[in-house]
């Protein structure tokens, strides 16, 4: 049994922790704003000796090199739910000693050797995260899904169709984006040969011939078919498990592509623009982002076309 099945219920209250802890704080912002109404309405002359509190200016802090330009100001904010995200069980982090320390951000406690995600911070990121899927697809931006884990593929092919999104489940295939000029090739190949099946354009060629045909678009499609509307590199990829899809992260940073994934405990979130720290491997989490995702693109593509 792995390590992630093994965590006690201690885990789950370590998430509902955090997420009470949210609620109180919006409680007790509610309290203060409502006792200073009180204070104002009554209109007591102030004693002498009251002094009037000085409130330091907020300043913004600068951001860093590191920081991605932001895409668009359009506001877009995805119906993300505390209780959703720790029900679809998108807290647990992996062993504690399988850790990456730049990860540390986005962790709320270790219980039982592992890492428990704050769950408030997996809310914030993935509202950020929708809000630059809306935006790219209300430009007209094209994004391309990538999961090719056991546990994501049917989960990714299923919400990019129906968003109208690019995607990859089967092997990331490398110099898919730094030799986009073969790639783009062997897509206009795929098209060319499953157009000419349908309507017959091979009916002269012998038996052996067309099942060659066949045998050769089975394999272009394996690693094209969700991209065969692609017509240039895309402007953005949305990933699942960074660990596992190094090769396509490092290719876009390459070409300066926004990348959006869905990070783990035990991956660096450095080479990603927008980070979604929560669990990659649970299918539940998985489809709860994936889906949250969709609907961002989904949404954009249809206020581009109003």
């Amino acid at each position: 049994m792995s390590g992630r099945k093994a965590v006690s219920m201690t885990a789950k209250k370590a998430a509902e922790t955090s997420v009470k802890k949210a609620a109180a704080k919006k409680a007790d912002a509610k309290s203060t704003i409502s006792a200073d109404k009180e204070k104002v309405s009554k209109k007591e002359a102030p004693k002498k000796e009251t002094v009037a509190p000085v409130v330091p200016p907020v300043v913004e802090a600068p951001k860093t090199e590191s920081e991605p330009k932001p895409i668009n100001q359009t506001a877009y904010e995805a119906e993300s739910d505390l209780k959703q995200l720790l029900e679809a069980g998108a807290h647990f982090g992996h062993q504690a000693r399988r850790w990456h320390p730049k990860m540390a951000p986005y962790i709320y406690a270790k219980r039982d050797g592992v890492h428990i995600f704050d769950l408030i911070i997996t809310s914030q990121k993935l509202n950020e995260a929708c809000t630059v899927i809306y935006n790219l697809a209300k430009e007209g931006k094209t994004v391309v899904f990538v999961g090719t884990k056991r546990q994501a593929k049917d989960i990714v092919r299923e919400e990019a169709m129906a968003s109208g999104a690019g995607y990859v489940v089967n092997r990331w295939l490398g110099g898919f984006i730094s030799n986009w000029e073969q790639v783009s090739k062997s897509i206009k190949e795929m098209v060319s040969i499953r157009k000419g099946l349908q309507d017959d354009s091979y009916k002269h060629y012998t038996k052996k011939e067309k099942l060659l045909l066949e045998k050769k678009m089975q394999r272009l499609e394996r690693f094209f078919g969700g991209v065969s509307e692609l017509k240039k590199t895309p402007d953005a990829l949305f990933i699942i498990d960074a660990g596992r899809e190094d090769t396509a992260i490092r290719e876009a940073n390459e070409v300066k592509i926004p990348v959006i994934a869905m990070i783990d405990s035990n991956d660096d979130p450095t080479p990603v623009d927008y980070v979604i720290p929560a669990n990659d491997d649970a299918a539940r989490s998985i489809r709860y982002i994936v889906h949250a995702v969709a609907e961002a693109y989904k949404a954009g593509r249809e206020a581009k076309q109003k």
